[in-house]
């Protein structure tokens, strides 16, 4: 029961900080030209977000990018210029990592608290209690379903990763081996 609590309270500040963390970022961008691609009704919607936070005025506009459904996501997905769309998966790559809203310490004692709980119920791993009652019956037969799902999709994964290169490429008229992460779902 005291680890349960203990699990409890930890789960709760890890929540409380990925919120505090999403709610803590923005991005206020001055040059219209950084959001080319946006629509008319996202970029009036981050004008007046900017405004309402005293960020620009009628004859110097800005823009408030957030990390909450629709800003971010929005720009990754339409924005022309790569640098804004860095800017925004960086701005995601974030939430609940360093600074004061930092999960990492949190994460850690989680799953020492789970893999005690489940050793002292008897189980090897927090992957067998978790699974016991439920249809994959373990942790073992959990990842050997994930690792073959994995074998299974990786042909056609490659496939539509080359294609997708491939357009990229030819859209922005490189030679890149790569996509970077935040251009991925703006290709």
């Amino acid at each position: 029961a005291q680890i349960e609590q203990e699990l409890a309270e930890l789960k709760l500040q890890f929540g409380k900080n990925v919120l505090d963390s999403t709610n803590a970022w923005e991005l206020i961008i001055t040059d219209k030209a950084r959001l080319a691609g946006m629509s008319d009704n996202w970029m009036a919607a981050a004008q007046a977000d900017a405004a309402e936070r005293g960020h620009g005025t009628p004859e110097n506009p800005a823009w408030r990018v957030t990390l909450k459904a629709g800003s971010a996501n929005a720009v990754l997905r339409d924005c022309s210029v790569e640098e804004t769309r860095r800017l925004c998966w960086e701005g995601q790559c974030s939430i609940g990592r360093g600074g004061q809203y930092d999960n990492a310490a949190i994460v850690d004692k989680i799953m020492k608290l789970r893999r005690e709980l489940a050793q002292l119920l008897g189980f090897a791993s927090w992957a067998d209690y978790k699974t016991k009652h439920r249809m994959v019956g373990s942790g073992t037969q959990a990842m050997a379903f994930v690792d073959g799902m994995l074998e299974r999709l990786t042909p056609a994964f490659r496939v539509e990763g080359a294609e997708l290169l491939a357009f990229a490429n030819t859209r922005s008229g490189q030679k890149a081996a790569t996509i970077a992460p935040w251009n991925l779902r703006y290709y």
